[in-house]
Order: C-alpha cells, then sequence, then structure tokens
C-alpha cells in the first residue's frame, strides 16, 4: 500500500473493457506495475492523468507484484512533447521498463528522468543526444555499471591526445588503433567523465560507450523506440 507517490506513466496497455495495466515509475518504490480500474470510462476521473509524461501522485493497495490503483491526481503541468523529442522520451520509458526490477527504489533515476523530461519539453533537437547520453551515464552508475573513465587499466591518468580501447572486463586500455568502434580518443573520455556532451563528437562517443552495455542489460533485446531517435 503506498499513499500519494510521485509517479509517471512509463507504459500502459488496456485491461478488460475499461481499464488500463499501468507500468508506473514512481520516486520511493521504482517500478511497479497497477491496475486503473475503469480508467478508460468517458467520466473517469483518471483517464485524462494515465499518459506518459505527465507528473501524477498516485496511491495504491495490495500485495504483490500486480496491484490495484486507489488514487491518482496530477503533480504539476503535463508535458507536451513533439517529434524527436517525444521519441527520445519514449526511448528512455522502454528502457525503464526493460531495465529496472519491481519495487526497487531508484530515487536518483527518478528526478534524472523528471529532469531529463522536463529539458526534453524545453529544447531543441540539437540538444537531445546530450540529455540521453547524460541520462543513460547516471543510469549505469546507479545500476552499479559505472565506468572509470579518469583511468586507464594502469591506472594512469587518461592522456587527452591518446587512444583507448574499451574492455568491459577490465575497462580502458591503452591503443595505438583508431579504427575498431570500441577505441576512443581520450580528449572524449575525459568530456564524458565531466558529463560535458555540448560536441557532438562526444556525444556520438558516449553513444558507442554506452549502447553495447545497454543492450547487454537488456539481454539483447530491440530497442524498439531507439530506431524514431
Amino acid at each position: 500500500m503506498a499513499e500519494l507517490e510521485k509517479a509517471f506513466v512509463l507504459h500502459r496497455r488496456l485491461y478488460r473493457d475499461t481499464s488500463l495495466l499501468l507500468d508506473l515509475f514512481t520516486e520511493k518504490e521504482g517500478r511497479v506495475q497497477v491496475i486503473a480500474r475503469g480508467a478508460r470510462r468517458p467520466k473517469s476521473r483518471w483517464r485524462a492523468l494515465m499518459h506518459p509524461f505527465v507528473p501524477i501522485q498516485v496511491s495504491w493497495k495490495g500485495n504483490g507484484s500486480l496491484l490495484n490503483l486507489s488514487a491518482a491526481e496530477p503533480d504539476g503541468i503535463a508535458f507536451h512533447l513533439m517529434g524527436t523529442n517525444l521519441a527520445a522520451a519514449f526511448y528512455l520509458n522502454e528502457i525503464l521498463v526493460k531495465v529496472l526490477p519491481s519495487h526497487d527504489c531508484y530515487k536518483s533515476v527518478f528526478h534524472n528522468y523528471s529532469y531529463v523530461i522536463e529539458k526534453l519539453d524545453e529544447s531543441d533537437e540539437s540538444l537531445i543526444s546530450g540529455l540521453l547520453r547524460w541520462f543513460e551515464q547516471r543510469l549505469l552508475i546507479e545500476l552499479g555499471y559505472g565506468i572509470n573513465l579518469k583511468h586507464d587499466v594502469f591506472v594512469d591518468e587518461i592522456n587527452p591526445k591518446c587512444w583507448y580501447c574499451f574492455d568491459p572486463e577490465r575497462g580502458l586500455v591503452p591503443s595505438d588503433q583508431q579504427e575498431p568502434t570500441n577505441v576512443f580518443f581520450g580528449e572524449h573520455l575525459i568530456a564524458i567523465s565531466n558529463e560535458d556532451f555540448s560536441k557532438k563528437s562526444v556525444c556520438h562517443a558516449a553513444r558507442r560507450l554506452f549502447q553495447p552495455m545497454i543492450v547487454s542489460l537488456l539481454h539483447h533485446k530491440p530497442i524498439y523506440s531507439r530506431e524514431l531517435v
């Protein structure tokens, strides 16, 4: 049971004739699944709230993996995302649904998600890649898959003028090759470590670095929304 927990709808599916089955991302309980009974009825007080990118507060009852929504109210103004910004937001939702375990608190991830959704609502398309890479890096750290981008495997500081190969088991290994997809320029690695995604080249390097790790966490399931982005 929970009382007025901050939340967002990550995914919704039709359930029976008038209800919805919802994946919610909540501030204190993490990802939970609830049934919103009667939410599709024209006069339902929940009808306008049970959509992605609408900040809400929810209460639920029950035990086990599937709970019953008992209350919902707005917790701010809905974000009106469009085009590529909307596709990017759905990409975040898809990752969280597939990666986060149920009923595990990830408060920092929740706040990071809220921040990125708000920024996507305000920003033009040129900032999307940087926002997504920032979120991915923070998510990997929270899940225990953060990368040491300040030192190589020999505990030497990353040289901005050198190249490094990323070994998932060991870390960053100095390399004299520049062609393989898992080789990265030191200057880019330092920028990623400092969360500076202002340059396209850094965003591209961060995407090459983070995407294989995210795919591995998803057990190589396809990420449909990424194609839209």
